[in-house]
């Protein structure tokens, strides 16, 4: 309907990670939307935000969704830490 629509959450990391949506149609089929990747953070908690209007207004009324979280490590001296908390959708009233 045109509302702002944000995904939110906090993170931890160490190695850069990726976020973003899936879109599951009536048939089951999906399709990855445009997702993000914050950096890593030096030990310090951020928050983190995903504008999701621009994927969600051209979508059809009863497609479903699903977030998704996904990280590569190419480096082997390092040991991944992704901790990720407080997940909240937002949009205004």
């Amino acid at each position: 309907d045109g509302r702002d629509v944000f995904f939110e959450f906090h993170y931890k990391c160490n190695i850069p990670f990726t976020v973003g949506l899936v879109e599951i149609d009536n048939n089951g089929s999906r399709y990855a939307l445009p997702s993000v990747t914050p950096y890593s953070t030096s030990g310090q908690w951020q928050k983190g935000y995903v504008y999701l209007n621009d994927e969600l207004v051209n979508a059809p009324a009863n497609a479903k969704y699903k977030v998704f979280f996904t990280a590569l490590n190419g480096d082997d001296n390092i040991i991944p830490e992704i901790y990720i908390d407080n997940l909240k959708l937002l949009y205004r009233e």
